[in-house]
């Protein structure tokens, strides 16, 4: 069940959690420290290529226009440092780094990262023995073990859902070192967990037919606190929802509800990430057939206070949905990295009010699940 989640939070949503083709790159074992920049160009957008580096024409279906990712070079100093798969890319030295203390494996798709607080949480989904899920805090590059099971970053801590056969499932909470903060307790197996917000756990349940149906327990009992639709975000005390072809953004204090219509016909929406600011919601809308073999990545900013819409610049954009993942940094940043149509893989910065994105092109593989940290004065906390 879990897998199936995560399956479709890629495809369909949520920029998180599902087994990819390229969360660590082979390179990264046989050479633990590489050069991950390329060259860009001067002008506005980055030089087009293929996926084997050659520059070429784009063939594109008149009756499916899509764009291709473009911006302004994206300059040092970029103060970022991205975390992608098993791996640690210091953008501004232009290296890439094995990260220490994650087992070794076979499998160059065998790590998934999430980002929980002021570290990165790290879990081995194949080819790992013992424990397979790890801790890195932000500026260090060591990662540590905390237990074993499928982690959803909460607030002070990691939960940690784990399967002892494929109908008992428990449900526990550790801090970063690994002391437990709330103790193994029985937890239903076809309920996934999405974060943890202050209005509780935000979960998504698939019944084995129809749509997804979300909700919310309490972080203490696990017992059930409010039922909706698919939840694709929470914002202090609303809940936005999918209701049919577009959003309802609850009030949980008034029970007053405010229909939001999708911006864009683009395929199904993320669940949303929130700006560390509070003030926008960015969802990805994905298509994995547009039209086939061509995916294509539609990401906007939801206003939450005026619950107008924006749409990031060089969107839709033809890119790797299975190995393309986006999330904000403390500065106010969105980070995109990826791999994307005519241009490679890409890294893509984003402030709301910019005008284009800052791009560069990097020597490494594409990731879908990323940690991304600012280094700046306004980033030290």
């Amino acid at each position: 069940m879990y897998l199936t989640v995560i399956m479709r939070l890629l495809f369909l949503g949520l920029g998180g959690l599902v087994v990819i083709s390229a969360c660590s790159g082979s390179g990264a074992e046989s050479a633990p420290t590489t050069s991950v920049w390329a060259s860009t160009s001067t002008t506005l957008g980055i030089e087009a290529t293929t996926s084997s580096g050659s520059s070429a024409p784009s063939i594109v279906d008149p009756a499916f226009p899509i764009n291709f990712l473009d911006g302004i070079p994206l300059e040092t100093p970029s103060e970022l440092l991205i975390v992608a798969g098993d791996s640690l890319i210091v953008m501004d030295a232009g290296v890439i780094e094995r990260i220490e203390g994650l087992p070794e494996t076979k499998h160059s798709n065998s790590f998934w990262t999430q980002q929980a607080g002021n570290h990165a949480a790290i879990h081995c989904l194949i080819g790992c023995q013992g424990d397979d899920l790890f801790i890195l805090p932000k500026g260090e590059s060591t990662a540590h073990p905390i237990g074993s099971g499928f982690p959803t970053p909460g607030i002070g801590g990691v939960w940690i859902k784990s399967f002892s056969s494929d109908d008992a499932c428990t449900l526990a909470k550790v801090e970063w070192t690994g002391q437990t903060l709330h103790p193994e307790r029985e937890f239903d197996c076809r309920m996934n967990l999405i974060e943890e917000t202050s209005l509780g756990l935000v979960t998504w349940t698939e019944p084995g037919y129809g749509p997804i149906q979300g909700g919310l327990i309490d972080p203490s009992s696990l017992s059930p606190v409010l039922e909706v639709g698919e939840i694709h975000g929470v914002i202090e005390n609303e809940i936005l929802y999918r209701d049919g072809d577009g959003f309802v953004l609850l009030d949980t204090e008034s029970g007053s509800e405010t229909r939001l219509e999708f911006p864009t016909d683009v395929g199904l929406p993320d669940y949303g990430d929130l700006s560390p600011d509070g003030k926008y919601l960015a969802i990805s809308f994905k298509n994995p057939a547009w039209p086939g073999p061509r995916q294509r990545l539609d990401t906007w900013l939801l206003d939450t206070d005026t619950h107008e819409w924006t749409r990031l610049p060089s969107m839709p954009v033809a890119a790797s949905l299975k190995g393309t993942g986006l999330t904000w940094t403390a500065d106010g940043r969105i980070v995109m990295y990826g791999a994307f149509d005519d241009v490679g893989v890409a890294l893509a910065t984003f402030t709301p009010g910019d005008r284009y994105l800052k791009v560069r092109q990097v020597n490494y593989s594409p990731a879908a699940s990323i940690v991304a940290w600012c280094t700046g004065p306004e980033c030290e906390s």
